[in-house]
Order: C-alpha cells, then structure tokens, then sequence
C-alpha cells in the first residue's frame, strides 16, 4: 500500500504476476513511456520464472540505461525485430511439437537479468503454447499470461465501454419505455418543470449567497407535492 508519509511523486506500477504495486523508482529499471499501455513484470517474479527472461530478450521494451547512455545492443530496439526473430520459426514448422521458447533460446541473444520487465501490447500471444510450454506456465501459476482477454489494457478497454454504455443509458427513458404516450408526455412535461423550478430555486441562493440547508430543499419538495396535490383538486373540480 502507499505510503501516506512519502513526500516523493512518484507513480505505482502493478506486476501482472504477483500484483503487488511498487514505486517506480524500485523497480530497478527506467520507467519507459507510455507505461499505462504496457504490462510489468517485477525482477523477483522474473527470477521466479526465470524463461521469461528468454522473452524479454526478444519481445519486452528495450533497456534503457538511467544515465542516458545508449540501449543496450544485445536488445532489439523495434518490436519489428522482434517479429523477424520469431516469424521464421513459425514458418519453417507448424507442427505443435515445435516449441518456440526453445528456438529463442538457441539465437542466443541475451538481455541483462535485472530489474523489471515492461511488456509491450500483443506480446502475450508471442508466447510458445506446445505442450511443454503449458505445462511450465500451468506449474509456475501463469497459465493467465495465454489469455489477452486478461491484461490491463484489456480490462481498460472493457472498463471504458461499460462506461459509455452507463453514460448513454437514462434510466428515466428506460422507464419510459413501459408507458402510454400520454403518460410518457406527462411525466416528461413534469420532469421538465421541476428541473426548471429547482434551477431557479438553488439560483436565489446563490444570487443572496446563503447556503443551502436540508430544510431549504425539503420545503422545495413540500412546495412541489402542495402545488401537485392543488393541481390534482383542479382536474377533478373541472369533471364534476
């Protein structure tokens, strides 16, 4: 949990592994751009499951150095690199018994086994899925890293679209639906009029600058009900 005496501004990076949320200054590495796109994974999870290395070498966000030297050579500095290393193995054999990991591993390219690993989008699905790919990730608890559907940016997307879809839907239409057109129209016309005298109520307040009480707003409703209730009388005056 934060730490609510640390005067220091700095942003807190969930591990997709163990999620645990670290400062980025912790996390023994330089906190790439746009990380809110990426997945992280901390050094003592790396550790734990230590073929994620092997991945990061060819697919994870290059390393940079925090003096502002350059990327270290040995790391792929565009994903298109990392596609030109992978897409070949795929195409020399289909067969599930050909194991991706293990063709990584033979290029023998290298990344530096510290700090935490930022992953870019997509980097999931680059993951070998043989058999005994499987069986390591089922083993190591990280069978969740072969589901897309289960990053952060998924769960972002999926959060905004809830939201739009709670923005587009008003209740009071809802409600609507289930009435004639002449009740429809009443209530309209009613809702329409309150929200209205509420506006001009609150608006001498602020024109006076007094505050606003819970007594105030409950005789404005009181108001409303004696001016329905006269309304009412009127109507059933007007049919005898």
């Amino acid at each position: 949990y934060p730490d609510p005496d640390d005067q220091v501004e700095d942003e807190m990076i969930q591990c997709v592994v163990c999620e645990d949320w670290l400062h980025g200054r912790h996390l023994g590495c330089v906190v790439p751009d746009c990380v809110e796109l990426q997945e992280m994974i901390c050094e003592s999870c790396m550790n734990k499951n230590p073929f994620l290395w092997t991945y990061a070498a060819h697919l994870a966000v290059p390393v940079k150095e925090e003096t502002g030297g350059d990327s270290n050579t040995d790391v792929p500095n565009k994903e298109e690199q990392v596609d030109d290393v992978i897409e070949p193995s795929c195409k020399r054999s289909r067969e599930e018994s050909s194991c991706r990991l293990k063709e990584l591993q033979e290029t023998g390219q290298k990344r530096v086994q510290s700090g935490a690993v930022f992953w870019p989008s997509a980097w999931r699905s680059k993951l070998c899925s043989c058999s005994t790919c499987q069986e390591r990730l089922s083993e190591a608890d990280l069978s969740f890293l072969f589901d897309e559907s289960d990053t952060v940016l998924a769960y972002e997307k999926k959060g905004k679209n809830n939201e739009q879809k709670e923005q587009g839907h008003d209740p009071l239409m809802s409600a609507l639906d289930n009435l004639n057109r002449v009740q429809q129209l009443e209530i309209i016309h009613g809702y329409n009029d309150m929200k209205t005298e509420l506006k001009d109520f609150l608006q001498r307040f602020a024109s006076e600058g007094k505050v606003v009480t819970p007594d105030d707003i409950r005789q404005f409703f009181e108001q409303q009900q004696s001016r329905k209730r006269r309304r009412v009388d009127a109507g059933r005056f007007y049919c005898t």
